[in-house]
């Protein structure tokens, strides 16, 4: 398994956490306005940020996943097979959707 640089491997995670982060939160909130009637606003807003936390703690969980199938860490930087974009699909479809995006 390939391994990234202690500073890398920190610089990923925090900028992975903070991409998933807006992502999930702008859907969350784009989301749940329509569907459900929030008196106060400041309400939605903890309840999003929640969920978009939650989010993120999957997108983690879902990457090492990726990561330990493909037997890289750095797979999402190289070409995609088959078999990773099956296990984005199977584990969290969103995930795949911002692979789409970030290509």
């Amino acid at each position: 398994m390939e391994y990234l640089s202690a500073a890398q491997t920190k610089k990923f995670i925090v900028t992975l956490g903070i991409v998933s982060f807006a992502l999930q939160y702008t859907w969350e909130n784009l989301q749940c306005a329509p569907f459900f009637n929030y008196t106060p606003v400041t309400y939605m807003a903890l309840d999003m940020l929640g969920a978009a936390l939650s989010d993120v703690a999957v997108t983690y969980v879902v990457y090492a996943i990726v990561a330990f199938f493909s037997k890289s860490w750095k797979w999402i930087f190289n070409k995609w097979h088959l078999k990773q974009l099956k296990g984005l699909n199977q584990y969290n479809p969103k995930l795949v959707m911002y692979g789409i995006i970030l290509i």
